[in-house]
């Protein structure tokens, strides 16, 4: 039980717990004493009435040889105006507690059940109950040395003055509810909604407006959204300039790797244009140079990272074709392309390193000739897949893994312009769930895809 209470506090809203603290603190303690002072108002109100109006009997004290005759009258002349007339009887005892003399202030005469014993004298007054007649307050005074006095005074004549004070109980709880209500007003207004919005500001930073106006209190509220705001916007220039020092760095990363694969395709078909000139191959010299001037003036445009796939196929056709016309009988090329993706936009020389690949390493290294490259392109949901197939040597399952990653050794298959820097540059530009995937067989083939985004 109690551990079940312990978690329905932790689990209690703000508010919630707030106005069951007051209520525990104020409002309980209050309805128990306005419920205790109702059941116990008229045992207060008798025990009252009972010392006031024996305080008034003892101001009767007749000489001890006063007579009977002069003793009577006075008494009940005190007891009517005692009485205020409502019923009353009393009764005049000797010393052998006989009655010497009786009288009522009304026609209803109450019969005498209790005596002036010592200890009722000494109390001068005591509430007796009778079974049929209820309760009746008997006051008890001693005239002189031969005579006692004993007046029954009903409790129902008490009711009157227990009207009068009843009324007082609700408003006095009705006065408690209003100031709980007033207090828990104030811990709304100056504690709970701002508590509640600096929660919501701290899960919403974009409303940092709602607790702006609490940043000139002087309490703890005040403190808290104060500094919360200034952490919040230390938090956020620092975050700005590590993603400006971010933005930077991408941007260097891309310039290098971007420069390395410009550097090594210029590198190759320089070598092929030198070779074809020492062969006396001045026509071929001339297509080769002609799809130079093709890559060059891709490279030079630096105004974009980005062209588009008809663009990149013809950088890629233009290399392959001098590639060709230098390894005649070691490869042939096929382009398969979907002419509703040809506009779509991708990061520029992503595809022609690969095929670069698959001629060095694919097929010349391994001495191997009539080999086929096919460039494939199609759409893939909201991505574009640009697959280079090769029947070359293939690749071991154990090098893909550091060949996407740029961890290979450059004497292994993908040397030079490595694999991975093409991955990482279209990370870079693209996001982490874009790039590049190999598919491989040994001595049979091997499927590179390139996976980008759709850009119109």
């Amino acid at each position: 039980m109690i551990q079940k209470m312990r978690r329905s506090l932790r689990n209690m809203s703000l508010s919630t717990l707030v106005c069951l603290s007051v209520s525990l603190a104020v409002a309980v303690p209050l309805l128990v004493a306005s419920l205790l002072f109702y059941f116990k108002s008229q045992s207060y109100l008798l025990r009252l009435e009972g010392s006031t109006l024996h305080a008034a009997l003892v101001t009767l004290s007749p000489p001890d040889g006063a007579e009977l005759g002069d003793i009577s009258p006075a008494v009940e002349q005190t007891v009517a105006r005692l009485s205020g007339g409502e019923p009353c009887s009393w009764y005049i005892l000797d010393s052998g507690d006989a009655i010497a003399a009786s009288g009522c202030t009304s026609g209803n005469i109450f019969p005498l059940e209790q005596y002036p014993s010592a200890g009722n004298l000494n109390a001068g007054y005591l509430v007796h109950t009778n079974p049929y007649r209820g309760k009746a307050l008997y006051l008890f005074s001693r005239l002189n040395a031969a005579y006692s006095l004993v007046v029954i005074y009903p409790t129902s004549n008490l009711s009157g003055a227990w009207q009068e004070f009843a009324p007082l109980i609700p408003a006095a709880l009705l006065l408690a509810l209003i100031f709980t209500g007033l207090a828990l007003l104030l811990l709304r207004v100056y504690f709970i909604t701002p508590a509640k919005n600096l929660l919501h500001t701290m899960r919403n930073p974009s409303m940092e407006a709602k607790i702006t106006a609490y940043t000139g209190w002087s309490s703890e509220i005040g403190t808290m959204c104060t500094s919360y705001l200034e952490r919040f916007r230390e938090y956020h220039d620092s975050l700005e300039e590590i993603n400006r020092l971010n933005a930077e760095q991408r941007t260097s990363e891309i310039e290098v790797l971007q420069n390395q694969i410009n550097a090594h395709f210029i590198y190759n078909t320089l070598n092929n244009i030198q070779w074809l000139a020492s062969a006396n191959r001045m026509d071929d010299v001339v297509h080769t140079a002609q799809s130079l001037d093709i890559l060059l003036r891709a490279c030079a445009r630096n105004d974009s990272d980005y062209v588009t796939i008809e663009e990149e196929m013809t950088y890629v056709d233009a290399y392959l074709s001098s590639q060709k016309i230098r390894f005649n009988d070691v490869f042939d090329y096929e382009f398969r392309l979907d002419p509703l993706q040809m506009q779509m936009k991708i990061p520029k020389f992503i595809v022609q390193p690969i095929v670069e690949n698959s001629i060095y390493h694919g097929f010349l290294d391994a001495g191997r000739t009539n080999g086929h490259i096919r460039v494939s392109l199609f759409r893939r949901g909201y991505r574009i897949v640009i697959e280079v197939f090769d029947n070359g040597v293939g690749i071991a399952a154990e090098d893909i893994f550091p060949i996407l990653n740029n961890t290979q050794k450059s004497s292994d298959r993908y040397m030079g312009v490595a694999i991975g820097n093409i991955n990482k540059r279209i990370r870079l530009l693209c996001g982490r769930e874009y790039g590049i995937g190999i598919e491989s067989q040994k001595e049979q083939f091997t499927k590179v895809q390139i996976i980008v985004p759709i850009i119109p």
